[in-house]
């Protein structure tokens, strides 16, 4: 690559080699300087990176090669708005300098920012033909400051919370920082306050007081003091007062005022020469101990109310010291307490436990020119309740049911937030807690979760009422479980309500065994339809695909010859159904031991593939693929014993289910295994019912036909409508009405009949000759009844017996002729007129043979013979 700095000179004309010579050297000078000092990108007038030195291709991580040619987008980070970046190209491109600090990323994602300077070089038009830019590190300065306005923000948020007034001031009385209760007192805002010089603020006579402090905390002393504070529009304050210095290195820099409001408690203390009545009234109606301690830490005051506490009179206390009086509390929080009040003279609030009394205190400790006041609280309660929350949280902890604390939510209609949830809950759901802190139970919904159950629960909490319910919910894996929780209310001490408490228990395999046997139960009741096989078998999948959350379901059945193993029935959601089988049509059947269904039938038992869309063993990856299904389940339809085919299932996540799934769908394969057996014998019964050529009936001991075959209403010539409305002896002919009635009462007894003959009387007449089977049926009441048709067989017995004397008789007379007038014909001395008679004679013979024959043979067709 070429120097930019030669190039830059070669654009110019320079005369004097030795001058050329010396500006370039002295420019190479500073191109060295530069490169080794700063960050140097050269670009032309599109952007395009024409140089880069080593120290960005450090800090950016790529190399050289490919950096040239690129802009600057592939640094780029996107922190940026699209605004400062039109308003730099703005800038430089009307050939001005640009400088300001950006945020570049670099090739291993991380995040570097620059002080960039952007100059643009410009032609002899003032147009720019390249830019240089020239840039600092400054990420660690920029993280020093990031941190330093986070804790700077932690100490505002501080001190803008704490009960008193707080601000810095620098050594030369400027003020660098003021809390919300410093500036409210002085109705000043924070840019007011800031880098104001104390004389704005304060008086000068005020000022001149409040010297002497300062000068001594500048010293490096630590001042306090109390001092009434006074402002127009506002009450006089009393105050106690410190001031902190801050010292560096050896130097105070400045000094913290911390301002405290302790004017009731001075007013007390400053009246109590001319107001003791009314101190003591005070002191003896709050609800907390007092004690009043002078400076060698003797009691000189008690109230009624510590009296009750200790179980002491104040006359027994009054001018002996404390720790005589409670040497147990000696090295105890309160006596450490004291120890640092009497070092710092700051006051002090401690907690502390008197195990002779069985007392938690909260002990308030303050300073005070003749002695201490302590504050004595009684937090035993308190205490109690603390020890009661702990026990209650080590129990909603450690317990088995999942347990969720929400705030409340003032947006109708929305779940509130979570703040709280137990150990159990996040194994339960797989979310950690830090995942569903701040989220709302929303996440544990899904597309199976019961919408009309979620209404009812967030009306019940809209009205702050307690409730249970059964619902749905999914882990963070997206798999489905059922819980039985109850929600309740949790109110504070003065009754306001603050949180809710939801309580659930893992009720899935429990209410899995009820969806099962109500799913078996809706299963048994497709097969009991009058439906055929193909539909039965789509309404099961139907069913099944619902129940399970599946996205496709299938069941593959046995062919006869037990060769093939054919897809018969199948059922997919909409987004998947078109996709699935639009690329899978071609397959319709697997041999033993080849594809999902093939390997179920020859394992004989469930089988389960992952990532079918891309293993080559499911011949049908590319359809799985398209569709988004990722696994699936076979299981066998067993029927005695026997493989009669496969269910298959089809989810679109990958992993692979417990006992409770694998129980479910065995149970389902189990009962449709022997409902598929069942139906397709019942299909087959009514095809031999409906097509079979023999009388097929089930009478019933009423008289009448209950059920009859259509063979039956051919040979009748009536109307199922007829027959079954008619008593069946009716058909019987009349001369078999006694022989039939005595063969139906012996059926009716019990005795099955095997074989008996009787006729029957048609429609149109007709005589039919049947031959009787018939049994009692299982069900009380019925007859099962079978007869073959023995007409025709009948009726070709008499046209035998008929034909045979027609043959034996009416044959014989022109056949004698016709064998007597050729034993004349072959005779020598028979004239011609003779041969011409005799040929006569013997064509009516043949004449009257050939009728003969012809009623033999219409006597075959029709069954009956012409006179």
């Amino acid at each position: 690559m070429s120097d930019p700095v030669s190039e830059h000179i070669s654009l110019h004309k320079i005369n004097d080699t030795n001058e050329y010579n010396s500006l370039l050297k002295e420019l190479s000078a500073y191109k060295y300087a530069l490169d080794e000092a700063s960050i140097v990108a050269i670009t032309n007038q599109k952007g395009e990176i024409t140089y880069v030195n080593s120290n960005f291709c450090k800090i950016s991580g790529y190399s050289e090669a490919e950096l040239i040619g690129q802009d600057h987008r592939i640094i780029n980070s996107n922190y940026h708005p699209k605004a400062f970046i039109q308003q730099l190209w703005r800038t430089i491109a009307a050939g001005k300098t640009w400088k300001g600090e950006i945020r570049n990323k670099a090739r291993d994602g991380h995040f570097y920012w620059v002080d960039t300077t952007i100059v643009p070089f410009l032609d002899e038009n003032g147009k720019p033909y390249q830019y240089v830019a020239i840039r600092s590190d400054i990420t660690e300065r920029k993280l020093i400051q990031n941190r330093v306005e986070e804790r700077e923000r932690f100490i505002e948020a501080v001190t803008d919370n704490i009960p008193a007034m707080v601000a810095y001031w620098s050594s030369e009385r400027y003020c660098l920082f003021a809390n919300i209760a410093y500036r409210s007192w002085f109705d000043k805002t924070a840019q007011e306050m800031d880098g104001i010089h104390m004389s704005e603020l304060i008086q000068d006579e005020k000022l001149q007081k409040a010297e002497l402090w300062i000068s001594k905390v500048l010293e490096g002393k630590t001042q306090t003091f109390e001092r009434e504070l006074a402002k127009s529009g506002k009450p006089t304050i009393y105050t106690h007062t410190q001031y902190v210095p801050d010292i560096q290195d050896g130097q105070v820099k400045g000094f913290y005022s911390l301002v405290f409001d302790i004017t009731d408690l001075k007013k007390a203390m400053d009246d109590s020469n001319s107001k003791s009545l009314e101190i003591s009234s005070i002191l003896e109606r709050i609800s907390d101990g007092f004690i009043a301690l002078d400076k060698n830490q003797c009691f000189i005051y008690v109230n009624k109310q510590l009296e009750k506490m200790i179980h002491r009179q104040a006359d027994s206390l009054i001018g002996k010291n404390i720790w005589e009086v409670f040497p147990e509390a000696v090295g105890s929080g309160t006596y450490l307490g004291m120890q640092q009040v009497i070092a710092t003279n700051e006051y002090a609030i401690v907690e502390d436990y008197y195990a002779p009394l069985k007392l938690w205190q909260e002990n308030g400790i303050y300073p005070s020119e003749n002695g201490f006041a302590l504050f004595v609280r009684d937090i035993s309660k308190r205490k109690e309740e603390e020890h009661r929350l702990k026990l209650m949280e080590s129990v909603i902890t450690n317990t088995e049911d999942s347990v969720v604390i929400t705030a409340v939510s003032d947006v109708p209609g929305k779940f509130p937030e979570i703040v709280y949830a137990n150990k159990a809950f996040c194994t339960l759901s797989g979310y950690t807690r830090e995942e569903v802190i701040g989220m709302t139970p929303n996440i544990l919904h899904g597309p199976k979760t019961d919408k009309v159950e979620i209404n009812r629960i967030m009306e019940f909490m809209r009205s702050k009422r307690p409730c249970e319910a059964v619902l749905l919910h999914y882990k963070k894996s997206g798999q489905a479980y059922w819980v039985d929780f109850s929600v309740s209310p949790v109110r504070n001490d003065k009754g306001e309500h603050t949180h809710w408490i939801a309580i659930q228990r893992d009720v899935t395999r429990r209410k899995q065994d009820e969806l099962r046997e109500s799913l078996l139960s809706e299963i048994s009741k497709v097969f009991h339809s009058e439906n055929l096989m193909q539909a039965i078998l789509s309404g099961v999948l139907y069913k099944l695909v619902s129940f399970g959350n599946f996205k496709l379901a299938e069941i593959w059945l046995v062919s006869t010859d037990q060769l093939k193993i054919n897809l018969t029935a199948k059922f997919a959601t909409a987004e998947v159904a078109l996709e699935f089988y639009r690329n899978s049509e071609h397959i319709r059947s697997f041999s033993f031991g080849h594809g999902l269904p093939g390997k179920v039938w020859e394992a004989r038992g469930p089988v389960y593939w992952s990532e079918i869309d891309e293993s080559d063993n499911f011949l049908r990856r590319e359809a799985a693929k398209l569709s988004g299904i990722r696994s699936a389940y076979g299981v066998p339809l067993v029927h005695n014993g026997s493989t009669i085919g496969v269910l298959m299932v089809g989810m679109d996540y990958d992993h692979e289910h417990g006992e409770s799934f694998l129980s479910l769908l065995t149970s389902i394969s189990s009962l449709l295994g022997d409902e598929i057996r069942r139906k397709q014998l019942e299909q087959e019964l009514e095809q031999i019912f409906n097509y079979a050529p023999d009388v097929i009936v089930t009478a019933g001991t009423d008289g009448y036909f209950k059920k009859v075959n259509p063979a039956t209403l051919k040979l009748l010539e009536y109307t199922e409508e007829e027959v079954l409305s008619t008593p069946y002896m009716s058909f019987v002919h009349q001369d078999d009405y006694d022989s039939t009635l005595a063969q139906m009462e012996a059926v009716q007894q019990g005795s099955p009949v095997f074989y008996f003959e009787n006729r029957v009387v048609s429609k149109s007449g007709k005589i039919k000759c049947l031959a009787w089977t018939a049994t009692p049926g299982s069900e009380e009441g019925l007859l099962f009844c079978v007869a073959k048709d023995l007409t025709e067989r009948k009726l070709q017995s008499e046209q035998f017996r008929e034909i045979s004397w027609i043959q034996s008789h009416v044959v014989r007379a022109p056949l004698a002729r016709i064998m007597g007038i050729v034993s004349l014909m072959r005779g020598d001395d028979l004239s011609e007129e003779e041969k011409t008679e005799m040929l006569s004679h013997l064509e009516t013979a043949a004449d009257d043979l050939n009728n003969v024959i012809a009623q033999i043979t219409m006597l075959s067709k029709n069954g009956d013979l012409e006179p």
